[in-house]
């Protein structure tokens, strides 16, 4: 943060911005993806790149609220993300963020969850994010990827 900020009092503010209890995370992601879709609707060519990621907190047994990844020993949070830009790879911004633990209880279940319709599955990110795309018209063309 200091380097981004540039100097103490601005580090400062920062910080004390990120503390304050009127400020709520959704709020400024919801701000973050109205004026991307602004955007988006400006361009004849969206591409919208998905992708699935993890936050490893293995290593921080002291955080609450993780679940797992790779196995019962991995503590973290999944995370789906839209990213947009132009035809050209310009950024256009996050059209859409879903984060989320896995339950414990669920770990071994992945033949399972092969089995199950997306629609029906407990991690429904590719699901939920095919809801934040704009209006169609003749031009558009959604791909999804979950591999």
């Amino acid at each position: 943060m200091p380097q981004a900020s540039g100097n103490l009092a601005a580090t400062q503010a920062a910080y004390k911005f990120w503390k304050s209890p009127y400020i709520k995370p959704e709020a400024i992601a919801s701000a973050h993806q109205h004026s991307t879709l602004e955007r988006v609707k400006l361009e004849s060519i969206v591409i919208a790149i998905q992708d699935t990621t993890e936050l490893n907190f293995t290593h921080h047994p002291a955080k609450r609220g993780m679940g797992y990844l790779d196995n019962s020993k991995t503590r973290g949070l999944k995370i789906h993300s839209v990213f947009c830009s132009t035809g050209n790879g310009i950024p256009l911004g996050v059209l859409h963020q879903q984060v989320w633990a896995r339950d414990i209880a669920e770990l071994g279940s992945k033949h399972q969850r092969h089995k199950k319709p997306i629609s029906a599955k407990r991690e429904p990110a590719l699901v939920n994010c095919l809801g934040c795309y704009p209006e169609s018209d003749s031009r558009s063309n959604y791909r999804c990827h979950s591999g």
